[in-house]
């Protein structure tokens, strides 16, 4: 079965807040196989774009703690991912 970030997003869409829309993916993110598919499936720019200094602090928040749970397995992913590392750091 294949997941994708963008299917997950619109589901949640229209019942969850913006950040409550992020926890809920960091939340599939406990275990490796969740953390890979969710890679896998194009999280990780997204999450890097929300770490902009024009996102609201608690999205950033959001993104950077999304980031450190997918280090944990993906780690060669996301220091391959421009702007992933120096994003988490600003």
């Amino acid at each position: 079965m294949h997941v994708y970030v963008s299917d997950i997003w619109i589901a949640l869409y229209h019942h969850l807040a913006y950040t409550t829309r992020f926890q809920a993916i960091n939340n599939l993110a406990v275990t490796d196989e969740n953390k890979e598919m969710i890679i896998e499936a194009g999280a990780l720019p997204l999450y890097v774009k929300l770490l902009s200094p024009d996102c609201d602090e608690s999205v950033q928040r959001d993104a950077a703690k999304g980031i450190w749970s997918f280090a944990f397995k993906c780690k060669k992913r996301i220091l391959a991912e421009p702007g992933c590392v120096e994003g988490c750091f600003c």
